[in-house]
């Protein structure tokens, strides 16, 4: 279990970012964290995995507070920044070097799942800061599963992947984390990426925890629906090209002709929960 309590966090103090922040998010699922730029998502990251500390209140992890930075904390968990540099050292040597800090890592395993997310390296002396952006980011992404740590965090994973590495990110993650009940918390605003393997969304707003429901919660209560027409009752509503596409509650009753009921979108409900919020949790 991650645990905030009462967490107090400001980068001014004549502003706080989060201002007796109260949430919980139980281990063993796949999580896509939603926010507006500017709106903690980063910032929430660095205090589950104490690189940052709460000014007040307490982060717990697996029941250990983040302040004390306590090492059976540490080895289990690993965070994939959206920018990071690479070192000026080959890949066994980056391996060797962190498997210090992680007891549990395992370098098959990382260079199997290189192969599954379309990297293969055959000069293992080759220097890591001479790979793309790209290609880092797979290794990065390959690192992070093999060190086993009970709980990764990935922010913008899929952001300088081609469109067949998102497919691979998406199969090594049910591979080698969701069959192993693994916690992965992926914050990113590249939402079709991650629709089809999440288990549950957080989305935060100033700060602050604005709706966090598992996906077959949502998809039990909510319909995500195109229409040609414009419809009579919706909860939140936008226009396409092709007509409309909106919320609403769901109902026993056959959609029509002219609708057609789809699969979870996050970005709808996304941009639903910032306009209607008190609406949508209503539902819940």
């Amino acid at each position: 279990m991650i645990n905030i309590q009462n967490l107090n966090f400001s980068y001014s103090p004549r502003k706080a970012l989060f201002n007796d922040a109260n949430f919980e998010i139980p281990l063993g699922k796949i999580y896509g964290l939603l926010g507006k730029n500017g709106a903690g998502k980063s910032s929430l990251i660095h205090l589950i995995s104490s690189i940052y500390l709460p000014k007040s209140g307490d982060c717990l992890v697996m029941g250990h507070n983040t302040k004390k930075r306590n090492p059976n904390m540490l080895k289990n968990i690993i965070v994939v920044p959206e920018v990071f540099q690479m070192p000026s050292i080959p890949i066994q040597n980056f391996l060797n070097m962190n498997a210090l800090f992680y007891p549990k890592l395992d370098k098959e395993l990382f260079f199997r799942c290189l192969t599954e997310i379309g990297l293969n390296i055959e000069d293992k002396k080759l220097k890591m800061n001479r790979f793309s952006y790209g290609q880092s980011k797979k290794i990065m992404i390959c690192f992070a599963i093999a060190t086993n740590c009970q709980i990764i965090i990935m922010d913008e994973p899929t952001n300088g992947l081609d469109i067949p590495s998102k497919k691979n990110f998406r199969q090594i993650v049910l591979k080698h984390i969701a069959q192993k009940k693994r916690t992965l918390i992926i914050s990113t605003h590249l939402i079709k990426d991650i629709e089809e393997i999440i288990d549950s969304v957080i989305f935060i707003d100033n700060g602050k925890k604005i709706f966090h429901r598992d996906v077959e919660e949502i998809n039990n209560k909510i319909s995500f629906v195109e229409s040609q027409k414009e419809p009579k009752s919706f909860i939140y509503l936008e226009q396409t090209k092709q007509g409309f596409c909106y919320l609403k509650e769901k109902k026993s009753e056959k959609t029509s002709k002219t609708n057609s009921e789809q699969n979870l979108n996050l970005e709808l409900l996304f941009n639903g929960v910032l306009e209607k919020n008190q609406e949508i949790n209503k539902i819940f």
